[in-house]
Order: structure tokens, then sequence, then C-alpha cells
């Protein structure tokens, strides 16, 4: 017990020892980003209009007839219906793979909203945004070198 004690101390006293820099305040940050020149603008203003972009064309997608249900999403629907009544399968129905974790988390929204074209396509939607925020994350770490606020510094 002494040798565990001991042991998660020196732990303790290593990891205080480190140093890394605190995050920058919200006020500091944005003196940064007014000194910029105008050509440092390029790279979030091009961000910006992808993003635009990118809700521009899901949103006339889904008001035009690209955005109807198709069979895959009809299947995950029923599927969360069937869930809701208590009924539970591990894979997808005449199906050996494929996981049923995408009706596990569609089952709340029908259960809400009903069986609707929405709520079949508001978790790919949320699911899509996760993603473009946790690759743009990565991509950023990796660009500027970078580590999220309050994280640990790199050892080395």
């Amino acid at each position: 017990m002494q040798e565990w004690k001991a042991a998660r101390e020196e732990l303790i006293s290593r990891d205080e020892s480190r140093s890394f820099s605190p995050p920058i305040p919200p006020l500091e940050r944005m003196a940064e980003w007014s000194q910029r020149k105008p050509g440092e603008w390029a790279f979030p203003i091009a961000v910006a209009a992808c993003l635009l972009f990118g809700l521009g064309a899901r949103i006339r997608i889904f008001a035009g007839g690209l955005g109807e249900v198709n069979a895959d999403e009809a299947l995950v629907g029923l599927m969360a219906l069937h869930l809701l009544d208590g009924e539970w399968s591990t894979f997808f129905w005449d199906q050996s793979y494929r996981g049923t974790i995408d009706v596990i988390r569609l089952a709340p929204v029908v259960a809400r909203l009903g069986a609707t074209r929405v709520a079949l396509q508001v978790i790919p939607m949320l699911q899509s945004i996760v993603a473009t925020i946790l690759v743009w994350s990565v991509a950023r770490r990796i660009r500027t070198g970078s580590r999220p606020a309050g994280g640990r510094p790199r050892r080395a």
C-alpha cells in the first residue's frame, strides 16, 4: 500500500513540475485578430465561405427532390419504431453486418417528432457536423502544432 502511495505522489509531483501556457483570454484573442494583415484573412474567409456553401447546399437538397427519404433511411426509421415498441435487433434486418447504433440514436428523435423526413435526416446531419468539426480541429492542430486550451504539453 505504501508503494502505491509513493508512486502516486511521485506522479503528482512530476505532473505539477511541468509548465504549460494558460489559454488566451477572449479579449486578447480578438486583439490578435484585429491586427492581422489583409492577406492573413484569406484562410478564415475561405473557411466561412465553404461553411456557408455547405449549409446552402444542404438546405437546397433537403428542400428539393433530392431530399426524399431513401430505402436506407426508411429501414433505419422502421427499426427505430420497432425499438420504441421494445423489439431489439443487433443487426439490420436480413443482414449479418452493420450494427444498429444509428437506430439507437434515432429512436428518441422518432419518439419526439414521429417518423417524418426531418426526423430521419436530422441524425445524419448532426453526425456530419460533428465529423466536420473533428476533422477541422485535427487539421488545425496538425497545421499549427497547437494543442487545445488547458491541454497537457507534449512530451519530448
